[in-house]
C-alpha cells in the first residue's frame, strides 16, 4: 500500500511538472507566433520582435528565481543603483531623477498610516435608520430589522466579517 501510494505521488508531481512546464513551453510558442505575425504584417520589425522575446525569456527567468530582496531597498540602494545604470548609458540623468522622485513618492505613501475608520455607535446607526424611516427610504420594520443585525455584528467580532 505504501508503494503504491509513493509511486501516485511521484506520477502526480511529474504530471504538474509538465503541466507547469508546457505552460511555459506554450506561452513562450504562442507569443513568437504572435510576434512573427507582428513582423509579417509589418507592425514589428524583427529587433523589435526580437527584443520582445529577449524581455520574455528574461521575465520567466525571473519568475523562476525566488525574490532576491530580504529588506525593502533604502533610498541610497536606489540611489546607487541608478547611479550605475547612468554611468553605464542605460539611463540618463533625467530618467534618474525621475525615479527617485517616484521612489520617495512611493515610500512616503507607505509611511502613512492607513486611516482608522469611525466606527458608527447605536446613537449614530439609529439616527441614520430614524432619517430613513422618515424619508420613506426604510419602513420601520425593515429598520428594525437592520438595527437587529448592525447590534449583532457589533457585539459579536466573528460575525462582523
Amino acid at each position: 500500500m505504501n508503494t503504491k501510494r509513493k509511486w501516485l505521488t511521484t506520477a502526480l508531481l511529474a504530471l504538474l511538472t509538465l503541466g507547469i512546464t508546457s505552460g511555459f513551453v506554450l506561452a513562450r510558442s504562442n507569443t513568437e507566433t504572435k510576434l512573427a505575425t507582428a513582423v509579417e504584417n509589418g507592425t514589428l520589425t524583427q529587433e523589435q520582435a526580437d527584443t520582445k522575446i529577449k524581455h520574455f525569456n528574461n521575465m520567466r527567468s525571473k519568475m523562476a528565481k525566488p525574490f532576491p530582496h530580504k529588506h525593502r531597498p533604502t533610498l541610497e540602494d536606489v540611489t546607487a543603483k541608478l547611479a550605475t545604470a547612468v554611468e553605464n548609458g542605460t539611463l540618463t540623468q533625467e530618467q534618474a531623477d525621475t525615479k527617485i522622485k517616484h521612489f520617495n513618492n512611493m515610500r512616503s505613501k507607505m509611511a502613512k498610516p492607513f486611516p482608522h475608520k469611525h466606527r458608527p455607535t447605536l446613537e449614530d446607526v439609529t439616527a441614520k435608520l430614524a432619517t430613513a424611516v422618515e424619508n420613506g427610504t426604510l419602513t420601520q420594520e425593515q429598520a428594525d430589522e437592520k438595527l437587529q443585525i448592525w447590534q449583532e455584528k457589533d457585539f459579536n467580532p466573528q460575525k462582523a466579517h
